[in-house]
């Protein structure tokens, strides 16, 4: 009881490059294609999957199925769990919430617990866009002598302005943002002001990760 996604003539299909999970996934809506930003760059998640292999749950008397938007793996423990996305009116509406409950408790019995995202957590600024810019320029290419040189310097002189690692590393602006933006979205640096609560851009303090 896997979907597959395909063209539709009803609705948009989305597609995310994963580089934590190695995958292209579709999704159907832009919320939940937004939603794996968030899970790509989640720490305690060691991957996801879009469109997960779904379960029969009985819900007023009946036999439904189910199909999750998302199913997620912990970093640590290995616990599967699994999300539905939802938009913010439509989960607090009582008939949603009634067969949520359902949905959880068949999940429970599976040992895959389920959880519920909203858009009002999916769509927090200015995390969101911060997340898509380090989705941008994330690669999956071993660390070059530059990326090495960038994290030796801020090593030394950090927490700096990504600003002032062009002309301290003499590399050419553009190039030196992308690779500092790659080692913020490896975790080989992190920010000294939340992504969560501050806009990530040139003028943002960076450091080694202890």
């Amino acid at each position: 009881m896997k979907r597959k996604l395909g063209k539709s003539r009803n609705k948009r299909i989305y597609g995310f490059n994963s580089i934590k999970s190695m995958r292209h996934f579709r999704v159907e809506s832009s919320l939940e294609f937004e939603a794996c930003y968030h899970l790509e760059f989640q720490a305690n998640i060691s991957s996801f999957e879009a469109q997960p292999l779904g379960y029969e749950y009985q819900s007023f008397g009946r036999t439904a199925k189910y199909t999750p938007d998302f199913k997620t793996t912990d970093r640590h423990s290995n616990q599967e769990e699994i999300l539905e996305i939802k938009a913010e009116k439509e989960a607090h509406s009582r008939t949603f919430q009634e067969i949520f409950t359902h949905k959880q408790a068949a999940a429970e019995e599976l040992n895959t617990p389920l959880n519920l995202l909203t858009e009002s957590e999916i769509r927090k600024e200015p995390l969101l866009s911060n997340l898509k810019i380090l989705h941008r320029y994330r690669t999956s290419d071993p660390l070059g002598n530059e990326h090495y040189d960038i994290l030796d310097l801020i090593g030394t002189q950090g927490p700096i302005q990504i600003n002032t690692v062009p002309e301290a590393t003499r590399l050419e602006k553009s190039h030196c943002y992308r690779m500092v933006y790659d080692l913020l979205a490896r975790g080989f640096l992190i920010t000294e002001k939340t992504l969560a609560d501050f806009p990530l851009n040139s003028l943002s303090l960076v450091r080694v990760r202890p």
